[in-house]
């Protein structure tokens, strides 16, 4: 059972454990701090007695002493708090790395089974309670139970029945505090995940403000996103009754002690049993003896709190890594580019398979076209053919070599990208550009812009090449954004082009011309194609037709239309007009 507790945030664990050199410096500086600030008590008593006893010279000497030490304490505590600030601060620094290497690294579902809302809930929300904890709290829990011991000891040395009597109190505190803050745990996870799914509502407004508006969806988003809001505060509240319930019972620990300890204590002096330095000194290490009662329920709160954030962090770096081979190289005298053989694949075990026994082959050079109805499978064909996901059954073999073999930075390396989804970067349109091939010179930028057609647009309307484009290129058009997309592929320049909608977000005109400058970078090169519009892909040299997950259909644009098959019916869809003519021109 400690085992699996450790193993839900282990993770988070390992990326603390390297700065525990600092943590352990802390330590080493609240036990001196702790010694200081007991012999500063020792001091004050001293102060007081010599005070009463009107013993001047005595008082001057302590004094002295008094003021060495607090000139030791004060640059003491500086660099402890620094120390531990860096832990802190390099700690948090540390997790940050580590989960945006591990979103970058892992495997494509843990981003596309999870919203983003929850996301930025982790990295924000669940971030700042783990900083929260490791900065104050922790601080507590390194200084507070040393100067405690240190505190008991000198208690002891003055008066064994004024430090008997302090701690009557202390066991009754620390029942209560751990009994009312169990809860805090469970409310704070769920809490959480609240948050998680209302920051993705938050998400949809912003990225889909177009949608929202054009279907009249305020009243409805706003809804949905106040019903989130509503859970949450009704989640914290019961927080917050808890919290209440704690500070309460922290009030009662603050002033009942304090009062018995003098009503006590003046009766020890009253029978010269302690001096009245000593009842003052008492009346300090009270504080001293009642600072983990303080504390006690809030560090309590804090780490279930924490507890509850590390599990969902340690969720994001447990998850697992891409699989990757070992082969860098393809098999240059091999025939076929691609090859699926039997493929099965489903994104989820339970449910029916995206593709079921796919195969098929491409050679290398050839133009191939993937056609089919809107889910049957063709954008998870390319997500297999990068390497996204791993087939349940069947083999794919990409240049000679299996998927499963090859080092997948190199495979990908190998295969250039135009995704129906576009997506730039919020940076410049040559920083954007720049991404398919990262030390590309300036020359080439522009040339792979001119045969996309947007040299001109970004010379004369853009601002340039090094103007900033705006959050997802939020300040271009849907056709312009196409085109950069299109130009980092052409820069790319790898052996393998993958067209998902390329041309979709262009008119019939652009999209002709944009096409025969294309060609004429990927001639002798493996074009696959993903097309809804079929006037772009009638001069390939193969269509593969794929209906519910199935490959169909096979064979050229004419040998397809003479099949009257499932390609005839979706060409026939969107060429209605032409049915009467002659439909394979």
């Amino acid at each position: 059972m400690k085992k699996k507790r450790f193993i839900q945030f282990s993770e988070v664990f390992k990326i603390i454990k390297k700065n525990f050199y600092l943590l352990i410096t802390v330590a080493l500086l609240s036990i001196a701090a702790s010694l200081i600030n007991i012999s500063l008590i020792q001091i004050e008593k001293s102060l007081v007695d010599a005070g009463v006893k009107k013993d001047f010279n005595l008082f001057i000497s302590i004094l002295k002493i008094a003021l060495i030490v607090i000139s030791i304490k004060i640059p003491l505590e500086y660099i402890k708090a620094y120390v531990h600030g860096k832990f802190s601060e390099k700690s948090l620094k540390d997790l940050r790395e580590e989960i945006s290497k591990k979103l970058i690294v892992s495997e494509i579902n843990l981003i596309e089974k999870n919203t983003t809302g929850d996301f930025i809930s982790r990295l924000t929300s669940d971030l700042s309670i783990i900083n929260g904890f490791l900065t104050q709290s922790l601080n507590d829990i390194l200084y507070h139970p040393v100067v405690f011991v240190i505190g008991i000891v000198y208690g002891i040395l003055v008066s064994w029945q004024m430090t008997l009597f302090c701690f009557a109190v202390i066991p009754i505190v620390i029942l209560a505090a751990l009994y009312i803050s169990k809860p805090v745990e469970k409310f704070t996870k769920r809490q959480q995940d609240l948050v998680g799914e209302t920051n993705t509502t938050v998400q949809d407004v912003v990225t889909g403000a177009l949608l929202i508006k054009a279907f009249l969806l305020e009243a409805h988003i706003f809804k949905t996103f106040k019903s989130g809001l509503e859970k949450v505060f009704h989640q914290g509240l019961k927080i917050a009754k808890i919290s209440a319930i704690l500070e309460t019972v922290k009030g009662v620990i603050q002033v009942a002690p304090s009062i018995l300890l003098f009503l006590f204590g003046g009766y020890m002096v009253i029978k010269n049993k302690l001096t009245f330095g000593g009842l003052i000194a008492f009346a300090e290490l009270m504080n001293i003896f009642l600072a983990p009662m303080h504390i006690l329920p809030n560090v309590i709160n804090n780490y279930r709190k924490t507890k509850a954030a590390a599990l969902r962090i340690n969720e994001i770096l447990l998850h697992p890594n891409e699989m990757s081979g070992d082969l860098n190289q393809s098999k240059d005298d091999y025939d076929y580019a691609v090859e699926f053989e039997n493929v099965i694949f489903s994104y989820d075990r339970s449910m029916k398979p995206v593709l079921e026994g796919v195969s098929f082959k491409i050679k290398k050079g050839e133009k191939v076209a993937i056609v089919g109805p809107s889910g049957s499978g063709k954008s998870t064909i390319v997500k297999l053919l990068l390497g996204l996901y791993r087939a349940q059954s069947g083999q794919i073999k990409i240049l000679g070599n299996s998927l499963e073999e090859w080092n997948l930075k190199n495979l990908r390396d190998r295969i250039s990208v135009v995704n129906q989804d576009i997506f730039l970067f919020p940076t410049t349109i040559y920083e954007n550009i720049l991404y398919g091939k990262l030390d590309a010179k300036r020359e080439e930028i522009e040339e792979a812009c001119r045969i996309a057609n947007i040299h001109d647009f970004i010379i004369n309307e853009a601002g340039g090449y090094f103007k900033e484009i705006g959050e997802r290129g939020v300040n271009l058009s849907g056709g312009q954004k196409q085109r950069i997309t299109i130009a980092r592929a052409i820069l790319k320049n790898s052996d393998i082009f993958i067209l998902d909608e390329a041309t979709s977000a262009l008119d019939i005109e652009s999209e002709n011309a944009l096409q025969s400058e294309i060609e004429k970078i990927v001639n002798g090169k493996t074009v696959i194609i993903i097309a809804h519009r079929f006037s772009t892909i009638k001069n390939v040299h193969k269509i593969i037709v794929i209906d519910n997950g199935k490959i169909c259909e096979e064979g050229t644009h004419k040998e397809l239309i003479e099949k009257k098959g499932v390609y005839y019916n979706l060409y026939s869809r969107q060429f209605a007009d032409k049915m009467e003519g002659n439909l394979f021109t």
